[in-house]
């Protein structure tokens, strides 16, 4: 869990002229509003999930060569790990392979014109970004060191030296991007910083040296006592590099996500300066956001390719303005980073008991979108708000798990709803003529108060919504994604909304 984020002028040792508290629920989704994740890890969890199903296959050191369209999706030639070249065909081809893969520089640019363009602003820079691994030094193992007369335990020389959070340093020094990753148990530190891309004299190790060298030397204790003997750097022996090289870092999204049954998603789609892990973060909600379309489609029977270029458009809509709302945080915290702060700007933020931005950004959803997959006209676009919720008969769980509890694809939530509205509700759905895939009469979970209902595990059911539909609302229709589709007052307006999602599905 990330506790804050900070910002610096010159570097983390100094005194912070800005720090954003994220202990607090933020973004309302029942969960800490910023974690540190260890990518390795995240990627063997994933990984793990996979090898678990029978539906995914992973095949390893494979390269792409070749595309041959075909009506219902492509036939991919590639090389295996061993040279061997083979054939796989699929429904549908989803290039995630970075800025620089080969299904959209390859298979796309030249067919069908797909190429990275600038963002919302231009950013090129380049920045050497390291991985660390700390280990504590010791009385035993480095017993000249003046801690250890100061009384000083080997956590508490690490905590000094290498501070919880994640912290931005501005100039007058370098613009700096840097704190802990990953459990604190595995002590795991990235940094990166902006170097002169002209500047061919050294190479990564040597600049980073150069650069952390008096970030990790200290005056002071963590009280602000001087050290009797002087200044202290902290040991180099202690400090393995696992990687430390330059990238070259821009901001660019691509000017059509898909061409026919072809997509990009995650760094193959859009890619961002190194000032606040939106590139991942994005990358995820391309794919997350992607799979319910793919699934209506391949599990539907009816669904013509015309419908699903229209998911798809709306998905590509969809996805543009969830990365401009990136690149505008971007962009808020590489001017922080790369440039001395305004006092305007240190007046804004001084401000207190006023909803973060975070917050209304993500309750909005996709409203700045008239084109998305939603009824606007019906309350929808919005995000659905995240907390705890239980029965009478089970302990308390996460919303979201609510949509696992059928096997539709979109969830009907009646709230606060009698037995006789839900029934209604019910018999709405088995008149739409809406596929059972879509929607079914499983799909209608009351919410609310009652005993067959799914209540918030503390507060109303007013404060779990939290203000994002409409005080008259009986029946909220939800994406797998956790998006707002529409909202009805009863059961009259759920037919009419029933009856739009239908037509949108033909």
């Amino acid at each position: 869990m990330m506790t804050d984020f900070t910002f610096y002028r010159t570097d983390f040792k100094s005194e912070p002229f800005l720090k954003t508290d994220l202990r607090p629920d933020l973004l309302h989704q029942g969960l800490p509003s910023g974690i540190l994740m260890s990518q390795p890890k995240l990627e063997q969890a994933l990984e793990s999930l996979v090898q678990q199903t029978k539906l995914c296959e992973i095949r390893r050191g494979c390269t792409a060569q070749a595309q041959q369209l075909l009506s219902n999706g492509s036939i991919v030639t590639y090389e295996d790990a061993s040279g061997t070249v083979k054939t796989i065909q699929c429904s549908w081809l989803v290039g995630a392979d970075g800025k620089t893969g080969v299904v959209r520089k390859y298979f796309l640019e030249k067919r069908a014109g797909i190429k990275q363009e600038a963002g919302i602003f231009e950013y090129k820079g380049t920045w050497v970004a390291a991985n660390l691994h700390m280990t504590l030094p010791t009385p035993d193992t480095h017993p000249n060191l003046p801690f250890w007369k100061l009384e000083m335990t080997p956590q508490e020389v690490y905590d000094l030296y290498w501070p919880k959070g994640w912290h931005f340093c501005s100039p007058p020094g370098k613009p700096t991007a840097c704190g802990r990753f990953g459990p604190h148990s595995d002590r795991l530190w990235r940094h990166e910083f902006e170097e002169d891309p002209g500047d061919d004299s050294k190479d990564a190790e040597a600049l980073f040296w150069e650069h952390i060298t008096p970030l990790m030397t200290r005056t002071h204790d963590s009280n602000g006592n001087t050290f009797p003997s002087g200044p202290i750097t902290y040991p180099k022996d202690c400090i393995q590099i696992w990687r430390c090289r330059p990238y070259s870092f821009i901001h660019k999204v691509v000017n059509k996500w898909f061409h026919k049954r072809t997509i990009l998603i995650g760094d193959a789609a859009h890619v961002f300066p190194p000032f606040g892990g939106q590139g991942i973060a994005s990358g995820i909600r391309d794919a997350h956001q992607l799979a319910w379309r793919l699934a209506l489609h391949l599990q539907s029977t009816e669904m013509s390719d015309s419908v699903m270029e229209k998911l798809l458009l709306a998905w590509e809509k969809e996805r543009r303005q969830s990365i401009d709302d990136a690149a505008r945080l971007t962009e808020a915290n590489g001017d922080l980073v790369n440039n001395e702060p305004s006092p305007e700007l240190l007046d804004s933020s001084a401000a207190e008991g006023e909803e973060s931005p975070f917050t209304a950004i993500e309750a909005r959803g996709f409203k700045p979108t008239p084109e998305g997959f939603y009824l606007a006209q019906h309350g929808g676009g919005g995000k659905m708000p995240q907390s705890q919720v239980h029965t009478s008969s089970s302990t308390a769980f996460l919303s979201d798990q609510l949509l696992h509890t059928h096997s539709n694809t979109f969830t009907i939530f009646a709230v606060n709803a009698t037995e006789m509205e839900g029934d209604e509700g019910r018999g709405s759905i088995r008149n739409s003529g809406i596929q059972k895939n879509v929607l079914d009469t499983d799909s209608l979970l009351h919410f609310g108060e009652g005993e067959i209902s799914y209540k918030p595990a503390t507060g109303t059911v007013q404060e779990f919504f939290k203000g994002r539909i409409p005080a008259s609302t009986k029946f909220v229709v939800v994406r797998p994604d956790w998006y707002i589709y529409a909202c009805a007052k009863d059961t009259k307006g759920l037919e009419v909304v029933l009856s739009k999602l239908k037509a949108q599905m033909q």
